[in-house]
């Protein structure tokens, strides 16, 4: 829900297959170090280049990214040679220009800076599509509604969810009351009526018992019940 986040869901919207792209990032700040990330978490199979106005800035965060570092100095040719610019950069003038695009190709360029930092006329240029600040901030605006309309769904999967974990919690609590009954009714048998031994009726009534249990937690009236269901079974 961030426009760090809406610019990668931008880029594979609009672009179907990334693998091998050229993904240059112009502004490797606070915007841009977020933008990175995303951009080696989430497009792994894209080619990443970084760059910045300080180089050690776009050095440091290339190493981190596994990205390529590029110095200021190559911005034209490397923003010629890419599919997908990203500019981040926070300097008062146009520092992408219509004079870097020589090479007829599909570009895509998302300007995430304020302000613009990408000259205007460059989606002038045939096959640029450019977005600034403004266009992808409505587009984040209709993620942001569709996800908050899910909200009521993940609030049903909740209660579900919690229904059923005390559920099984309920029936949890019994189990050291089952286990006893159970060992008294193998003592029981074993003692006083051996030949009719059964495990499976011994399974079969303390089953019983943890039904009644967790329809009625009277205990020991149910414990009573289950002894006397066993005996009649026997």
């Amino acid at each position: 829900m961030s426009v760090s986040y809406a610019a990668i869901e931008i880029i594979k919207e609009r672009i179907s297959d990334l693998r091998n792209k050229k993904i240059l990032l112009v502004g490797t700040g606070k915007i841009g170090h977020y933008i990175g990330k995303n951009l080696k978490n989430y497009l792994p199979d894209s080619k990443l280049f970084f760059t910045n106005r300080t180089d050690k800035k776009a050095l440091e965060l290339s190493r981190e990214c596994n990205a390529t570092f590029v110095p200021y100095s190559n911005l034209a040719l490397e923003a010629n040679n890419a599919d997908v610019i990203v500019v981040s950069s926070a300097a008062e003038t146009y520092t992408v220009h219509p004079s870097f695009f020589t090479k007829a190709k599909s570009r895509l360029i998302l300007d995430l800076s304020v302000p613009q930092n990408v000259n205007p006329a460059v989606e002038n240029i045939k096959g640029i599509t450019l977005l600034n600040v403004d266009e992808i901030s409505l587009i984040l605006d209709k993620t942001i509604s569709l996800r908050q309309a899910e909200i009521p769904k993940a609030l049903l999967i909740i209660d579900a969810t919690v229904k059923e974990m005390m559920k099984w919690y309920r029936k949890q609590t019994n189990n050291p009351l089952l286990r006893k009954v159970k060992t008294q009714l193998y003592e029981l048998s074993e003692i006083h009526l051996p030949s009719q031994f059964s495990e499976e009726k011994i399974h079969k009534a303390v089953s019983s018992l943890a039904i009644q249990l967790h329809n009625q937690n009277n205990k020991g009236c149910q414990c009573i019940n289950a002894l006397s269901s066993y005996l009649h079974m026997n």
